[in-house]
């Protein structure tokens, strides 16, 4: 049995003070993308440093193709994909053109998600009780998926986290960038689930979320020693987001 462990996704809120105007605009271009695209120095829009990587745009395409050969025309790479969503480093030169490119409907910034807040709860849930029984997530794999996983390493050298079976950076800023929000979910997760396995997944857009989501399930037991064999429930933290929504996922054996 696999449960992933997500942290809360919201859209960047934070807008251009410059606009373009209403006859200039371009429908299936995000306006701050247009911006950056016009710019003689796109990086010294402050609101633009957390889009760039290696001098490329990164950026959400939405639509019902897109087309590789196309894209790599424009100097453009796909790095994930998922249903209608496409994550894409591109030129910011390029993205009037990517955006109206045969199936495309809207280029726009990705989804940042951003930690939930979480706190100590063995002693109160009574969760010691639960391992005094034998209960202790023995046959469970927990997939945490977060934006940032910093101290890692020590806190499997320490022994905090002993149960690691895999990690996974999907963003290319390594797997220790950032804080240590990620490894304190694990560290809860090992506290309440001492034999629980555990998949570390780091990630920062929404399109890397539904990859990380599609690779946890595929990284699932193919069976389980629980009553509930056969079925791949999805639990989530705090999300609360129209970019995506998580509910239990059913296959054969799913007890109702």
């Amino acid at each position: 049995m696999l449960f992933l462990l997500l942290g809360l996704l919201s859209f960047w809120g934070m807008a251009f003070e410059k606009t373009i105007p209403p006859e200039r605009a371009i429908p299936s271009l995000e306006e701050a993308l247009q911006i950056l695209a016009e710019a003689e120095e796109p990086k010294l829009f402050p609101e633009s440093l957390d889009l760039f990587r290696d001098g490329l745009v990164q950026v959400v395409v939405e639509g019902d193709s897109l087309e590789e050969e196309a894209l790599s025309k424009l100097g453009g790479v796909i790095r994930f994909s998922v249903g209608n969503l496409w994550e894409v480093l591109i030129p910011p030169k390029n993205l009037p053109k990517l955006s109206a490119l045969p199936g495309v409907r809207y280029v726009r910034r990705p989804a940042r998600p951003f930690p939930a807040s979480l706190s100590q709860g063995v002693s109160l849930t009574g969760a010691s009780q639960w391992h005094a029984w034998g209960i202790t997530g023995k046959g469970i794999r927990v997939a945490v998926i977060d934006l940032e996983f910093g101290g890692l390493s020590q806190a499997i050298a320490a022994g905090r986290l002993k149960r690691v079976i895999a990690v996974r950076d999907y963003t290319g800023q390594g797997m220790e960038s950032g804080g240590g929000h990620g490894v304190a979910c694990a560290e809860i997760v090992q506290d309440m689930a001492p034999d629980a396995e555990l998949i570390l997944l780091k990630i920062d857009t929404e399109v890397q979320l539904y990859q990380a989501v599609r690779d946890a399930m595929a990284m699932g037991p193919a069976s389980s020693p629980t009553p509930w064999a056969g079925s791949t429930r999805i639990f989530t933290m705090g999300l609360a987001s129209s970019a995506m929504r998580c509910a239990t996922l059913p296959n054969k054996g799913f007890f109702g």
